[in-house]
């Protein structure tokens, strides 16, 4: 079957290939489009993807909706506004290139992907540190270095509800988020164990200013500052990457 679709066993044509639910499509057995970040499509087949009711999001390519960071409920919704309900995920990335690599097309590329690997909106995720930690591995007999391994440690938080914290902490492991960062050609190389706290001002994405605009953000030493925030808005995700 062509991509986003299946079909059931024993199927014989390719008009049997349907689009999977979180997938869009106007036909029967050809490519389906994932539903972008804040729609839904909980149907097989060529159902429109749909937006997410109030206080709710979704990760690219959903099926159903989760309450967003600060409200609490099933699913399906309705979504309730709530005290003490909100996590913040935090674990550090480290990656296998330069710093200077690690560009903002990647950085942009980077969110993208640990939000899918996790299975949160974009916007939920920010990069909040990034360190070169390149180290000289390979020296000869007279200790004469031969080569480094360039990589950079990259902490980051996703901010969401305290009902979905442990899932999200569990699915940041290195075999997701390679699977989910292949295509950009990003490589992780280790995932420090996950924390699950109570969000900081400086890592909650609604006080990181409006999320139509970057947010600047510090650089000191070899550390560079940043908060990445990605939109949804009438079907159209654009992802923003702040200042460094």
């Amino acid at each position: 079957c062509p991509a986003g679709t299946s079909s059931a066993s024993g199927s014989v044509k390719l008009a049997d290939c349907k689009c999977l639910a979180g997938y869009l499509g106007t036909l029967d057995g050809v490519a389906c489009t994932a539903c972008v970040a804040g729609m839904f499509k909980r149907a097989v087949g060529t159902a429109d993807c749909q937006f997410c009711p109030a206080n709710s999001e979704s990760a690219s390519g959903s099926a159903l909706c989760y309450c967003s960071a600060g409200f609490t409920g099933a699913d399906r919704g309705p979504c309730d506004a709530c005290s003490d309900c909100t996590s913040a995920v935090t674990f550090t990335v480290t990656l296998a290139m330069t710093l200077s690599e690690f560009s903002s097309a990647k950085r942009y590329a980077y969110v993208a992907g640990v939000a899918q690997a996790l299975y949160v909106a974009p916007w939920s995720v920010v990069i909040a540190s990034v360190t070169d930690v390149t180290q000289s591995r390979r020296f000869d007999h007279q200790r004469r270095l031969l080569a480094a391994e360039a990589s950079v440690a990259v902490e980051t938080t996703a901010t969401v509800s305290t009902a979905k914290a442990a899932s999200v902490a569990s699915a940041a492991t290195s075999e997701n988020l390679n699977r989910a960062l292949a295509s950009s050609g990003i490589s992780v190389g280790a995932v420090s164990a996950r924390t699950v706290a109570a969000p900081s001002t400086t890592n909650d994405p609604a006080s990181a200013g409006d999320r139509t605009t970057p947010a600047p953000a510090a650089e000191t030493g070899p550390s560079t500052g940043l908060i990445a925030g990605v939109a949804g808005a009438a079907g159209v995700l654009a992802l923003l990457v702040g200042a460094w």
